[in-house]
């Protein structure tokens, strides 16, 4: 109503029980009180900020493990099993440091030395595919049927289903 009184009435027809509902705005708060809330808000913020990028870290540690786990999963025979386990165990000492509510450094840190670990992997992954490829290409390279090095082949491919 014209006071910001809310008030809401319900009526159950079937039995005829009626109930009533009120809010009011009652806003007692002085102008002192309101200004030691900001002061109080503003006070708490940086603490608020520091939790907050806590979190986010161990969310990002969770992803980042879940992500490793899998492409250990995927890739897992294409790599030496002692570089397996030491992802492996990384990703158990990643998911400890989560567990414990490690500080924000200790979590990035064992997440970049994880991440080091997985480049160098990836890198060894990369080398003995491309190694296996351009060892493939070298003999079909050798016999006259296909196109010379350099040589640029125009094709359109096309799908049939």
């Amino acid at each position: 109503d014209a006071n910001g009184i809310l008030t809401v009435h319900a009526k159950d027809l079937g039995t005829g029980k009626e109930q009533k509902v009120t809010v009011t705005g009652a806003s007692t708060l002085s102008k002192e009180e309101i200004d030691e809330m900001i002061k109080k808000a503003e006070q708490f913020a940086e603490e608020d900020r520091r939790i907050k990028e806590e979190a986010d870290t161990r969310n990002q540690a969770e992803s980042f493990a879940y992500s490793l786990e899998k492409t250990l999963k995927d890739l897992g025979d294409k790599i030496s099993q002692d570089e397996k386990s030491k992802i492996e165990k990384g990703i158990s000492e990643l998911r400890d440091l989560v567990k414990k509510n490690a500080g924000k450094s200790e979590i990035e840190a064992k997440m970049n030395e994880l991440k080091q670990l997985s480049y160098k992997i990836s890198e060894e992954i990369y080398k003995t595919s491309s190694t296996g490829a351009s060892s493939g290409t070298s003999a079909s390279s050798s016999s006259d049927q296909g196109p010379q090095e350099g040589e640029v082949i125009d094709a359109d491919f096309k799908k049939e289903n």
